[in-house]
């Protein structure tokens, strides 16, 4: 992405590249990611690194006839560093949103 950091002003360029890991486990069915990214904001002070780690699962529910696909269930570990500016990340309602986070989920696409 080649852009205004969400309408900052002087970010023109600010990117972020990010190598991604996808593996199908031998084990219950289960999907093991693996990631980590660089952000670079160009003119601001919030350049950082991130990365994630997490297992989840494909499934379906009965339904009448034909089962309901198309679910995924999961938890993911995310977290920060080498952040240039941890002020930069303080929301107004004084939350660091850089904080580590463990997140579970259901999802469903079609």
């Amino acid at each position: 992405m080649l852009t205004d950091y969400y309408g900052a002003r002087d970010s023109k360029n600010a990117d972020y590249h990010e190598l991604k890991v996808n593996q199908k486990l031998p084990i219950g069915d289960l999907n093991f990611m693996a990631k980590v990214g660089y952000q670079n904001t160009r003119n601001l002070a919030g350049d950082q690194g991130d990365y994630a780690i997490g297992l989840n699962r494909d499934f379906s529910l009965p339904g009448a006839g034909k089962p309901i696909e198309g679910f995924n269930a999961g938890v993911i570990f995310t977290d920060t560093f080498n952040v240039e500016d941890q002020e930069f990340y303080i929301s107004s309602s004084d939350r660091d949103v850089n904080d580590k986070k463990l997140t579970f989920y259901v999802k469903r696409t079609w």
